[in-house]
């Protein structure tokens, strides 16, 4: 792990901090009101992950179908006029999901929704600029480099918390803790020397098959575009269906 990747995890309680201290009541709303609805879920890079974590959340509260799309796919692809439409970006200022916010806007302003971490990023003018809603979630660290960190860390955490509103969780100190403790165990120092010792191995590897879990699919992308942006190695991914049936041994 690189001493700058190593140095933006060593800030994520700071991120962590900043969660708790925010009111997630308006993120919940947001998410309420498309309950009954169909979703795009819309991102590119690190964001794609929380795209599919929103969609994941949604199937969890037992709402409507969503489907996790590109901003391109968005543009080319969309064909449901009923739908709501999610976009998300860290920083809000990438071509892509700035233009397919445009496109978005041919429909209706008021199912547009927006996830981001940057309050003066032009996605989220563009979201105010044309009726749109917008939500940010707060980081300590808003320059992310090309690995997602706190972007990622601060919109999933928030899509928890608004989650658990919609689910009926009454315990946010107790909640908070929880989630602390789950993010320590895995993020902290120690926790990273460790995983990274049992990784190694997977460095000297032209390809990963990444066997997942259906509902941690959006865990599985983290780990394919993280190694694929930090030029490590190719990831295949596969869920168990596929590869009981030998497709890919």
């Amino acid at each position: 792990m690189t001493a700058v990747f190593a140095s933006k995890l060593d800030r994520i309680h700071e991120t962590l901090s900043l969660c708790f201290q925010t009111s997630h009541v308006a993120l919940s709303h947001m998410i309420a009101q498309c309950a009954k609805r169909p979703v795009y879920c819309v991102g590119s890079g690190g964001s794609v992950v929380v795209a599919e974590f929103l969609a994941q959340c949604r199937a969890q509260l037992g709402f409507a179908m969503s489907s996790s799309v590109t901003p391109m796919a968005f543009a080319l692809e969309r064909s449901d006029p009923a739908a709501s439409n999610w976009f998300f970006s860290a920083s809000g200022e990438n071509q892509d999901i700035q233009a397919a916010f445009e496109h978005g806007l041919r429909g209706a302003p008021e199912d547009l929704y927006v996830l981001t971490n940057a309050r003066g990023g032009t996605l989220a003018r563009l979201a105010l600029e044309h009726g749109g809603t917008c939500f940010v979630s707060p980081v300590a660290d808003e320059k992310d480099g090309f690995l997602a960190t706190h972007s990622v860390v601060s919109s999933t955490l928030s899509l928890v918390l608004a989650s658990d509103r919609l689910a009926g969780r009454a315990d946010p100190e107790m909640r908070h803790a929880q989630l602390r403790n789950c993010i320590e165990q895995h993020l902290g120092a120690d926790a990273r020397a460790r995983l990274a010792d049992r990784l190694g191995a997977a460095l000297h590897c032209d390809t990963i098959v990444l066997l997942y879990d259906p509902q941690m699919a959006a865990a599985a992308t983290l780990i394919e575009t993280s190694a694929r942006e930090a030029g490590l190695c190719s990831v295949q991914r596969t869920d168990f269906r596929n590869f009981a049936h030998g497709r890919h041994v």
